[in-house]
């Protein structure tokens, strides 16, 4: 498969626009893509008639589903380690150069944005939300932690007492609407329609096109915020120094408020899909990287996934999810008190 068939490149005025272009796999980021957005980020990086850059995809139901997974299980079966360690290595290049890039890089999110979705839109400068939104880490469900440098975008966002609610979004798969994304400063701008926004700036230019459809999160029914309604519960109860602390604090919780109770017992149901030790390692992933830089918290996200890839619950969490789509994952071991927790903070910077 060459570059050609995976994304589509042009200019128009004086923005580059970047398409991802498979519909089939809902823009899945196999090794191909990764390179592919590598070479057409180089394309006019250099070149003064191109101001900005558009990512979008060429089709509405998903911007980009997360990374190739299916496929580093495969390679880690046969004992090609090296081949994942390569994927995740660009494309944790590509997040980090989309974080630096010296021009700005917009994101049109139309539709799920999942996993690797959220690396190659959350680092740029123009974060544009869709009333279709819908955006997740769901790595907790097979085996894995969340990657691409979420841990650290998650961990400083606009909200009160980010590191909480960002492990709460990391351990618990949320599924964040076009509130959660605005409200927390994960977005920058929401767009009604973005077909016009397109149109809009390939006529008049990107700035204007930003300015004229922009609009606030009020002007449009959106569902509520569920991060931000139940915010105090979050930050009360995810702000613990481990998984087993959280733990503990979820399972003492008690509420007459029906509303919450509502909440808190769909996070429990959530969390019952988890792997185990991919929870506890999140928890001190997550609290490293909200201290540390972008480029260290990439790091400690490989150093972290690569171990985790080494063990039987990744190849079984993808099989669960992705493969025999029987939901019925069997990690080992089965329940959090039984994970070495110093085995994983070891791997952090």
């Amino acid at each position: 498969m060459s570059t050609a068939d995976v994304i589509k490149t042009r200019v128009e005025g004086n923005t580059a626009i970047v398409e991802l272009d498979r519909p089939r796999a809902l823009n899945a980021l196999d090794h191909t893509m990764i390179l592919a957005l590598h070479e057409a980020f180089s394309q006019y990086e250099a070149d003064d008639s191109v101001g900005q850059y558009i990512i979008r995809s060429t089709s509405s139901r998903a911007y980009c589903a997360g990374g190739d997974v299916r496929w580093v299980r495969e390679q880690d079966l046969a004992d090609n380690h090296a081949a994942g360690d390569r994927y995740f290595a660009d494309e944790y290049e590509l997040n980090y150069r989309l974080a630096n890039f010296p021009k700005p890089v917009a994101a049109i999110m139309e539709g799920f944005v999942m996993g690797g979705g959220m690396g190659i839109s959350m680092h740029g400068s123009h974060r544009i939300v869709t009333p279709s939104t819908v955006a997740a880490m769901p790595e907790m469900n097979i085996g894995f932690v969340p990657d691409v440098g979420i841990s650290h975008v998650l961990t400083h966002m606009k909200a009160t007492n980010s590191v909480a609610m960002g492990v709460f979004a990391g351990t618990t798969c949320w599924r964040m609407n076009a509130a959660d994304m605005m409200a927390t400063g994960l977005g920058t701008n929401l767009i009604a329609d973005p077909d016009a926004f397109r149109e809009s700036a390939r006529t008049k230019g990107f700035a204007e096109a930003l300015d004229a459809h922009s609009i606030s999160p009020e002007s449009l029914d959106l569902e509520p915020s569920g991060m931000i309604t139940y915010a105090d519960w979050i930050s009360d109860v995810f702000s613990g120094d481990s998984w087993q602390e959280i733990e503990q604090r979820l399972n003492r919780f008690s509420t007459s408020d029906a509303d919450l109770n509502d909440f808190v017992e769909h996070v429990k149901y959530q969390l019952t899909a988890c792997n185990p030790t991919s929870l506890v390692a999140c928890v001190d992933l997550f609290r490293r990287s909200a201290e540390v830089d972008l480029r260290t918290a990439l790091d400690n996200e490989l150093a972290v996934g690569s171990a985790l890839r080494r063990e039987p619950n990744f190849a079984e969490g993808v099989r669960a999810v992705l493969i025999d789509k029987d939901r019925t994952p069997k990690f080992t071991p089965g329940n959090t008190a039984d994970v070495d927790v110093e085995k994983w903070r070891a791997l952090l910077k």
